[in-house]
């Protein structure tokens, strides 16, 4: 199944619908309008169905949302060689690089996405899972199709049988390496794109765009307690794992974080004077910032 083109074939039915809601919200002009236009909104997101094992979901929910593409979201590509002195750094940041592709596809930045890829595939050839990557993301997004959903599950399975000779402690490290990174990026994406709205849109257009995207990131600060889990499952009792504290720290501020009420909310500055939003946004930040500046 051509997983990419159904993708996107939601994603464009799923526009023209919010399209056509937006067309009504227009001509009703009240809340009950606003409201139905978000619970498509919310119904066109959970066919996307995001997941902490699935690499390209933020990128659908933030071509949905009608977010615009912004460059200087992503990781510098040239940043990968920075990262070679520690594996658990490269892994990390070899997802980050697979979102930042992802991403810059669904905008059709083309020629940027190869270049994330590219980066990815380094980052690879030096853990010695070159091939595998190759296999599964480049060939797959040359054909149209969208990297499965096993990847993650593959890539950790593959660290055994690397050419570069990992124990079985080193693989685990760099399996939660990589989840931590692909998770850190789609929330520093997408809350980026909340805090960074364009300047020409209405105040209106403005307040929708947030709401979606809201809504949007609500499903995806649902994966955490998952990713935690699943961290939890390969640590070793006392065991300090590449930014598992921060990441503990980021789910006590996402247990506290109320995004409900977003039909009620009047304009965009309602959500910005959010502290919890707030704060969250500054700690992906951190932590991000920390992520790729291998320090």
């Amino acid at each position: 199944m051509n997983m990419l083109k159904s993708t996107f074939a939601i994603i464009l039915l799923s526009a023209i619908l919010v399209s056509c809601a937006q067309t009504t919200n227009k001509s009703n002009n009240n809340n009950t309008s606003k409201a139905n236009d978000l619970e498509l909104f919310k119904k066109s997101v959970n066919t996307i169905r995001p997941n902490i094992r699935n690499i390209e979901d933020v990128s659908a929910l933030l071509y949905l949302s009608g977010a615009d593409y912004i460059p200087g979201l992503v990781n510098d590509p040239m940043n990968w060689e920075r990262y070679q002195d520690k594996d658990v750094v490269l892994a990390a940041n070899m997802g980050v690089y697979i979102v930042d592709g992802l991403y810059q596809a669904a905008f059709h930045e083309k020629k940027s996405a190869y270049m994330s890829f590219m980066a990815g595939k380094s980052i690879a050839t030096h853990l010695g899972v070159s091939n595998i990557f190759e296999e599964m993301i480049i060939k797959r997004l040359n054909e149209g199709i969208a990297p499965e959903d096993a990847l993650i599950e593959r890539f950790n399975e593959l660290l055994y049988n690397a050419e570069v000779v990992f124990n079985e402690k080193e693989a685990n490290r760099l399996f939660t390496a990589l989840l931590t990174g692909t998770y850190i990026e789609k929330q520093y994406l997408l809350f980026s794109s909340i805090f960074s709205l364009p300047e020409d849109l209405t105040d209106e257009e403005k307040l929708m765009l947030t709401s979606r995207l809201i809504v949007s990131t609500s499903e995806e600060l649902k994966q955490l307690p998952e990713l935690l889990k699943i961290i939890d499952s390969y640590k070793v009792e006392d065991e300090k794992l590449f930014l598992y504290d921060q990441l503990v720290e980021l789910e006590q501020l996402r247990s506290k974080l109320n995004l409900g009420g977003a039909f009620e909310k009047t304009k965009p500055e309602d959500f910005f004077s959010n502290p919890e939003l707030n704060l969250m946004h500054n700690k992906l930040i951190e932590i991000r910032d920390f992520m790729i500046s291998a320090k």
